[in-house]
């Protein structure tokens, strides 16, 4: 049975909380046995998975993120033809988390043979027409004066927008001026633990809308890389004192560091082991290493860390 390319999408670009939620819509609106591969993932694993039944007798939804295949040539042609052979029931959803599509044989293949979708990050200019939109959907109203004030208090990232619009939603239909004056405090986008936080929660989302605005603020790839290895670094050191027997307001004491990065660092503890945490600390030395070399691109490196990180 010859597959079907219709039932094969890509999505690619920065807003990876239009993506997030588009591939979730699509797995809610059938019975589907969802599998996940990205770009650490052995080529013959994807190949075995497009290729076999589901063990539940259900349709099957693989999703590829960041695959080597795009990047690789040979890779490429290996997963473009086992597609032309692969299995009835099968949906397969491509993303590259990029605002351009890779050059190669598969991007190029994708271009041609899947439903192509591109996420595009909102541009400064599109925000208070979109903060609109999402109000109205919502059954609200917002003026555009209003909209503009709304828009230069938050970072301009879909997840924060539409969570503080629905907290000012809870107080009225209306949204005014004076709302979010009263309402809404400054973002400090380039909060300097707002991406640690992110990461020590090991929230898919979090992380990876966290990283976004970090990235469009300014900040680079480097900095982001030094703030993690901060926060596993003081993972195992917090796990080095409760091995002794201290607590976690006892580490803040004899550290001088403030309890609540304590806190944070031991909800990494107990998310992950010490061994995966030191290996986490070894992976993001080699791609600082390799960075400063110049055989990656700071962003692509730090990105493929983060994908790896939350796979």
């Amino acid at each position: 049975m010859f597959y079907n390319v219709k039932d094969m999408k890509y999505f690619y670009g920065q807003e990876t909380y239009l993506i997030n939620r588009e591939i979730k819509r699509i797995s809610k609106s059938g019975e589907y046995e969802v599998v996940i591969y990205d770009e650490t993932s052995k080529l013959d694993d994807i190949i075995m998975e497009i290729t076999t039944y589901s063990l539940f007798n259900d349709d099957k939804l693989i999703i590829l993120k960041n695959i080597s295949a795009f990047s690789n040539k040979d890779e490429a042609m290996e997963i473009i033809n086992t597609i032309s052979k692969s299995l009835e029931g099968v949906t397969i959803i491509f993303v590259t988390y990029d605002d351009k599509i890779p050059k190669g044989k598969l991007g190029d293949y994708l271009k041609k043979n899947s439903e192509t979708r591109e996420f595009k990050s909102l541009s400064k200019n599109d925000v208070p027409s979109t903060i609109i939109e999402i109000v109205e959907s919502k059954g609200g109203s917002i003026t555009n004066g209003a909209a503009i004030s709304l828009a230069n208090k938050i970072p301009h990232d879909l997840r924060i927008i539409i969570s503080e619009i629905e907290k000012l939603l809870h107080e009225s239909n209306e949204i005014t001026q004076e709302m979010i004056d009263h309402s809404i405090s400054d973002y400090s986008i380039i909060d300097a633990f707002a991406f640690s936080n992110a990461v020590a929660s090991l929230d898919t989302a979090e992380i990876m809308s966290t990283y976004q605005i970090q990235i469009q603020s300014g900040k680079e790839p480097m900095t982001l890389i030094a703030q993690m290895a901060t926060v596993f670094t003081l993972a195992e050191t917090v796990d080095s004192y409760k091995e002794v027997g201290m607590n976690l307001n006892q580490i803040a004491t004899e550290t001088g560091i403030h309890k609540f990065r304590i806190k944070k660092a031991n909800e990494l503890l107990n998310r992950l082991t010490r061994i995966s945490i030191h290996e986490l600390i070894t992976k993001l030395t080699e791609l600082e290493s390799n960075i400063k070399s110049g055989l990656i691109d700071p962003k692509i490196g730090l990105t493929n860390f983060l994908l790896h990180l939350i796979k």
